[in-house]
């Protein structure tokens, strides 16, 4: 997911032969840096892995159409399990993405209307210690945690040093659960 990678071959695609009508994009960064650019030249793009909430403006990204839904479509089922497990505060960890941002956004609305307060909203750039160091300052026991996979192995490495796991924790996470076992890359 590499938003100027994507930009230049757009760009490239444009201004090389044959003449395109429409364009592809995966991820919702370079989904959302490809379709702002292509409706310039009112090309449709087709995005196939997005679930950014903010693509739905049909305002920003005319030409846009995507197969993925919008990240917004877990938080009823979040919002429903809270309530369930009586879960009355909850915290939120997000990666300072765009995707994420708008997704909590949705969360946190839903949760005052669910009389469900959020005792702490910590982001994180690329680097989780000190977010999840203040989710251990301010005890939170149910965590929604929303980032990329990358992310989310930083984030179980700084959870397990901060000891917030075991039995008296529930931990929300997006994604496949097989990135715990992918082989990391060692630099």
């Amino acid at each position: 997911c590499e938003p100027g990678l994507g930009a230049s071959v757009m760009y490239n695609l444009l201004y090389n032969q044959p003449q395109k009508l429409m364009l592809l994009a995966g991820c919702s960064t370079v989904c959302t840096t490809v379709a702002e650019a292509a409706k310039m030249w009112n090309l449709i793009v087709l995005c196939y892995g997005a679930s950014s909430p903010a693509l739905s403006d049909r305002n920003r990204f005319p030409t846009l159409f995507r197969t993925h839904p919008s990240a917004t479509v877990h938080n009823p089922t979040r919002i429903k399990l809270m309530k369930k497990f009586g879960w009355s505060r909850v915290a939120i960890l997000q990666q300072a993405e765009e995707v994420f941002i708008s997704t909590v956004e949705d969360l946190e609305t839903r949760c005052m209307e669910a009389n469900i307060e959020i005792v702490t909203r910590q982001s994180f750039l690329s680097d989780p210690t000190d977010a999840v160091r203040n989710l251990r300052r301010q005890d939170a026991r149910v965590i929604v945690g929303l980032f990329y996979v990358v992310a989310a192995r930083r984030v179980l490495c700084e959870l397990y040093k901060q000891k917030l796991y075991g039995k008296s924790y529930t931990w929300f996470f997006i994604g496949e659960s097989k990135f715990v076992r992918l082989k990391l890359a060692t630099s």
